[in-house]
């Protein structure tokens, strides 16, 4: 299966220098230890355990780690997703520390991916959209 058609849930790490890229899938990025530095054209963050970040599709950003890092990442196939998403820079308060956690166990159980679609259903109802521009 193409990797931008299915869900993927899984622990990855970064290194110190600086990466570019894009991807036509959406992103969540939970980080579990240490932070990631990320640039994108309309913001310049450092992204900690207490925060979580959203990528759209097709949206070039910069990142890198200086210190040791695990982060839980969600790759969101654009079937999934909903129209005209933007990023999204969330504090983790109760219900979003409970996404998170949910999406690490699904990450572990291999055997059984609906549960993990139905999560990632319920976590792109929580996305901000926006318009697109000859709407606007």
């Amino acid at each position: 299966m193409e990797r931008n058609s299915q869900i993927i849930c899984e622990k990855r790490t970064y290194s110190k220098e600086f990466h570019s890229h894009q991807h036509t899938f959406g992103q969540f990025l939970f980080p579990l230890q240490g932070s990631l530095d990320i640039r994108t054209n309309q913001q310049e963050l450092h992204l900690e355990a207490d925060c979580g970040f959203y990528l759209p599709p097709n949206f070039q950003h910069h990142y890198r780690s200086i210190e040791r890092n695990e982060f839980l990442i969600l790759d969101i196939p654009l079937r999934y997703l909903p129209s005209y998403t933007e990023s999204m820079h969330i504090k983790l308060d109760n219900q979003w520390t409970a996404i998170r956690y949910l999406l690490l166990e699904e990450a572990d159980a291999k055997d059984n991916i609906s549960a993990l679609a139905d999560l990632t259903r319920y976590v792109t109802k929580k996305l901000q959209t926006s318009n697109p521009p000859s709407i606007d």
